[in-house]
């Protein structure tokens, strides 16, 4: 207590606080907008075009065998200083095979990315001792280089836009019904502001935008903020200051710890739920766009 008070950091004047920093999230997200319209958004292999081979198998392959090929494939591809690539094993009724595809990077022309993963090919079949000819004489061979197109990248972003469009609509639509329409707008309001800051941080650390991390971290992000809301608009009804009581600022955060304690096992859980529930949505997600591409 001693320490808040120390800083002047209270429940009397956090609102002072914040009202003079409104400007911090407004430079991020200038900011953002500035970095994505010179270099664009760092979007992954869902999105993006690139470059792709198959190494393919006619055999039965074992799956530790499969995982050796993999790792050396991988580190193949970062000797190349290639940061957003695939490995992965498709197998279907015909042949079993790996998929290598690598994003097209920015800058880099055609010819460019072509020779880039001819020499990617070329160590992979050095390192793995497979032929690179592509005929029906050879049981292991490796396919020709050629240009990769995002599966339904169309339906991703289709996907996504009816994800977040859909769970803020209900949001919206339950706290209207619930709390009001004043109630609603303000949550609508911090719901926009979460996605934009969200948005902001992902393109100032050009983290790659993957339909996996998307999807969850839209619909954690939707529901974490509506709890909020309600989970402080009832804290705000519990926790009144009596003006008439005058309470000092070190009796108020006495008082306001005191009231909260027994609320931090709920925010614990609600935390641990909302993990959960991340991991959960994300796999999910990824199991289903790998199934849809193994079944290419």
């Amino acid at each position: 207590m001693k320490l808040l008070n120390k800083f002047k950091i209270t429940p009397l004047n956090t609102g002072k606080v914040v009202k003079r920093l409104w400007f911090i999230p407004l430079i991020i997200m200038i900011t953002a907008v500035i970095i994505a319209s010179i270099f664009g958004l760092n979007q992954s292999l869902d999105f993006n075009t690139g470059r792709q081979f198959y190494v393919v198998f006619t055999d039965q392959v074992e799956e530790d065998t499969v995982k050796e090929y993999k790792n050396e494939i991988k580190s193949i591809i970062k000797d190349h200083d290639v940061n957003i690539y695939e490995v992965e094993y498709l197998e279907n009724n015909l042949t079993s095979r790996i998929s290598v595809v690598i994003k097209d990077a920015k800058f880099k022309t055609d010819d460019n990315m072509n020779c880039l993963m001819e020499q990617i090919r070329a160590d992979v079949a050095n390192e793995l001792s497979i032929d690179l000819s592509v005929t029906e004489n050879y049981k292991t061979h490796i396919s020709e280089v050629s240009k990769y197109y995002p599966p339904y990248s169309t339906v991703n972003y289709l996907w996504m836009s009816l994800t977040l469009v859909g769970l803020v609509a209900i949001i919206f639509a339950y706290a209207w019904i619930r709390f009001g329409i004043v109630y609603a707008l303000t949550t609508f309001l911090g719901l926009v502001f979460d996605l934009f800051m969200t948005a902001s941080l992902v393109i100032l650390c050009r983290i790659p935008v993957y339909i996996t991390l998307l999807i969850p971290l839209a619909v954690v992000l939707l529901l974490s903020s509506f709890l909020k809301f309600a989970i402080f608009a009832k804290l705000k009804e519990n926790i009144k200051l009596d003006v008439e009581n005058k309470y000092n600022d070190e009796e108020y955060i006495d008082k306001t710890i005191n009231d909260l304690t027994p609320n931090l096992a709920v925010s614990l859980i609600t935390i641990i739920v909302m993990f959960v529930l991340f991991t959960f949505v994300s796999l999910i997600t990824s199991w289903i766009f790998k199934h849809r591409l193994s079944a290419l």
